[in-house]
């Protein structure tokens, strides 16, 4: 176990991590915290219904340190991108660190002590990582030379449309999450209503579900409502699933759920 040692009150480090990676990210912010360290992951501190990227932007503005893990998932994630461009605004310390090099292009970070999490035993790692966080200065720039900028992460597409005017009408969503794949077809009323079915290719039960939506800019989507099986509609339960949407058009909505950060795709019907 790592020697606990206090840190300043008030802070904390926000760990930028891709979904494929979230195991190695736990352990990593495990060992901050066994060592007196506040860290911040998304999942852990946004329950359902919380507005998620005004969340994740005051985490973010708020924070000591931004670690980013760095591996062929977050090199080509659009989210840890977004979330690196807002650490530079908020002139925030950028300390990555490296759990895998297939697929990783290295070259932008060696200027920023990039930490190596593959060549050294973890507890080693850690304890670099930490020594790094206590004698951060001022933010790291990670450059803008159009070299380095061809091996960096990809930089966000600004949204360009505004999702809320889109909504409405009859969708096809297909989404994943702990258990599998699932399926939505839902209807959404401009009065901010929706009613739906959603089904999971493994089980030949169908669920109604209805409620209201939302939208919080940009491109967060609410379903709060109800949901039953059609084979025992007495019998209802709350449902609230909340999206991000990366990619926006009129006729296809590309993205994730919140807070589990699984892909969802959704077709105009």
């Amino acid at each position: 176990m790592l020697p606990a040692r206090p840190f300043l009150p008030k802070t904390s480090i926000f760990i930028s991590y891709a979904r494929a990676d979230v195991q190695f990210a736990d352990q990593v912010s495990n060992a901050l915290q066994e060592a007196g360290f506040t860290t911040w992951v998304d999942r852990n501190q946004l329950p359902a219904g919380e507005q998620w990227w005004q969340n994740i932007s005051r985490a973010i503005a708020d924070c000591a340190a931004v670690v980013v893990i760095v591996s062929q998932s977050s090199v080509g994630s659009e989210m840890v991108a977004q979330e690196l461009q807002l650490a530079e605004k908020n002139q925030k310390r950028i300390i990555p660190i490296l759990f895998a090099r297939r697929g990783v292009p290295i070259g932008r970070f060696q200027s920023v002590q990039c930490i190596d999490f593959v060549e050294q035993p973890f507890l080693n790692a850690c304890a670099q990582l930490m020594e790094t966080i206590r004698h951060s200065g001022g933010a790291i720039k990670l450059g803008n030379d159009p070299l380095t900028r061809k091996l960096t992460f990809a930089p966000p597409v600004a949204p360009q449309v505004a999702l809320a005017p889109l909504m409405d009408g009859a969708w096809q969503g297909h989404m994943e999450d702990a258990w599998g794949s699932w399926d939505l077809d839902i209807a959404l009323a401009p009065i901010g209503r929706f009613q739906g079915l959603t089904l999971r290719p493994n089980s030949f039960e169908t669920v109604t579900v209805t409620g209201s939506w939302r939208v919080e800019e940009p491109h967060q989507l609410t379903l709060d409502g109800l949901q039953n099986a059609i084979t025992n509609p007495w019998a209802t339960s709350p449902w609230i699933v909340q999206f991000f949407f990366a990619k926006v058009s009129p006729t296809l909505l590309e993205g994730f759920t919140l807070p589990e950060r699984r892909p969802a795709v959704w077709r105009r019907r």
